[in-house]
């Protein structure tokens, strides 16, 4: 069995922004600095360039006895479903965490949460949901 889930939307976009905004003032000040670009050529360019990275979505997989996270081009983690203990859903957020292990902990932002959980539940029915 191999399922994959993308990221909420709407926490996509609030990674668009965040990114937009922490990699393109520096890159502005940069261009303003050396005058080579002006200022809101800089800013503009380096904000499409985060979107464009930014836009690549997370996705979750649940794959056999395996969750698979990849976020963007740089982390895979890989967590054994039976070594989940807890999963806990935000009533009105989109987040869920997740522990496994003895002390380990995630939190993601799967589109249907629920539809989520369930197959999460369906592999290991020892996890406890709150």
């Amino acid at each position: 069995m191999r399922k994959k889930y993308r990221l909420n939307t709407n926490i996509m976009l609030l990674h668009i922004i965040v990114g937009s905004v922490i990699m393109g003032i520096p890159l502005c000040l940069l261009g303003y600095y050396f005058e080579q670009l002006n200022f809101l050529t800089t800013g503009v360019l380096s904000g499409l360039f985060i979107s464009i990275v930014m836009i690549i979505p997370t996705t979750y997989i649940i794959d056999n006895n395996t969750l698979i996270i990849r976020e963007i081009f740089i982390a895979k983690t890989k967590i054994d479903i039976s070594t989940i203990k807890k999963i806990k859903a935000s009533v009105r957020g989109h987040d869920i965490k997740i522990r496994y292990k003895k002390y380990k902990q995630v939190t993601l932002y799967p589109k249907d949460k629920y539809g989520f959980i369930n197959d999460l539940k369906s592999i290991n029915s020892d996890i406890e949901v709150i």
